[in-house]
């Protein structure tokens, strides 16, 4: 009785380690994201696989599908937990294929249909031996933050490593996503959360790897929720303040400026904008995102179209080669008229950069402008 005492009392750990968990410091600095409306529907879909209502679980599934495109990979996830926990063989067979045939449709048809041919970003290109240490990074910090629960029931891997694919089969197009930051983390979270309470049940039914009799594993969970508080300590809103007055202060001019922007632009034009001026012109219809996922094809674009950055590299939220590279392209451009270039400054040291493209460059220049960017 004293040793299953002692066992709850650890098991309380783990949800303590949540509240320091990565995705809840970032989520403070994202936007607002489709798949954070599906956080409800997978936690409802796994407790319907849970309780094995396996019919019921079929109306979170279908739901979630219409809010993210990315959506059945947890079908494939949810297949593989009937599989391996449940040996449900029907259900998991039936589920995982229906994930792939319908995520592989998603991709390949329905996108590009709606999109004109254009086909998702992190289609652009797979590039699974890139960056591979900050992948394995990515995926420590993501299973350190669920406090380490591989340890003591390392099944869990094979129906939670699915939800990190896309990730770790990307480059730059996901870049963002092997530092848990924006909301590329936020469904996988969600996911983890509901594996996490799994593993704590089995846990505290004697069943899983864990024995807090053992010094290792008592030691383990104390290195663990240190290396959470350091984390989860450095990104709290007011250490930023404390580290980057700099770039809070360019921050604050540059929006100024970006608002003065406004008025001059035509709401017909396309607009390419770096991702922290995004939300100055996101009531513009046709708004589009320059970013590391579609730089290569906007110059070669046909007009009219503007392109929006800051003069700040502070505040690219991009590779800064790129946008350097952009603004030389630019003002070669603005030399042989193909464009017109205007710098809107509230202050002295920080401005936006507007080029306003009535017609495209030409054919020769494209071709150019291709072959630069597929050097990147």
């Amino acid at each position: 009785q004293e040793k299953k005492y002692k066992l709850k009392l650890w098991a309380y750990a783990l949800p303590i380690l949540w509240l320091l968990h990565d995705v809840l410091m970032t989520v403070m600095f994202a936007e607002n994201q489709a798949t954070t409306l599906t956080l409800p529907l997978i936690v409802w879909a796994f407790f319907c696989a849970y309780e094995k209502k396996y019919r019921t679980m079929l109306i979170p599934c279908v739901a979630m599908i219409f809010f993210k495109e990315i959506m059945p990979i947890i079908w494939v996830c949810l297949g593989l937990f009937i599989w391996v926990e449940q040996r449900q063989t029907r259900w998991a067979v039936g589920l995982i294929c229906a994930g792939i045939i319908v995520g592989l449709t998603i991709y390949l048809g329905v996108i590009p249909w709606f999109g004109q041919g254009q086909a998702n970003h992190q289609q652009e290109g797979l590039a699974p031996l890139d960056f591979l240490g900050l992948k394995l990074g990515m995926l420590i910090r993501a299973y350190l933050s669920m406090g380490f629960f591989v340890i003591v029931w390392p099944r869990v891997l094979i129906y939670t490593l699915p939800l990190y694919s896309v990730y770790l089969l990307g480059g730059y197009g996901v870049y963002r996503a092997f530092f848990l930051g924006s909301h590329n983390h936020d469904f996988t979270t969600t996911f983890l959360f509901c594996c996490g309470f799994y593993v704590l049940k089995q846990t505290l039914e004697g069943k899983s790897l864990f024995n807090p009799q053992l010094k290792w594993q008592r030691q383990l969970v104390k290195t663990v929720v240190v290396i959470l508080c350091i984390i989860g300590v450095s990104k709290l809103p007011i250490i930023r303040v404390l580290t980057e007055p700099g770039k809070i202060v360019a921050g604050y001019h540059t929006a100024n400026a970006a608002k003065q922007l406004r008025a001059q632009l035509n709401p017909q034009f396309k607009l390419f904008v770096t991702p922290a001026l995004l939300d100055y012109f996101i009531d513009f219809r046709h708004i589009r995102s320059l970013d590391n996922k579609h730089y290569k094809t906007i110059l070669t674009q046909d007009g009219p179209f503007y392109i929006i950055m800051p003069s700040d590299s502070r505040l690219y939220k991009m590779r800064k080669d790129v946008v350097q590279e952009y603004k030389s392209i630019i003002t070669q451009h603005a030399q042989q008229q193909w464009c017109s270039v205007t710098t809107v400054q509230q202050h002295a040291d920080y401005s936006v950069v507007l080029a306003k493209y009535t017609q495209g460059v030409p054919m020769a220049e494209k071709k150019r402008l291709a072959t630069l960017f597929a050097r990147f």
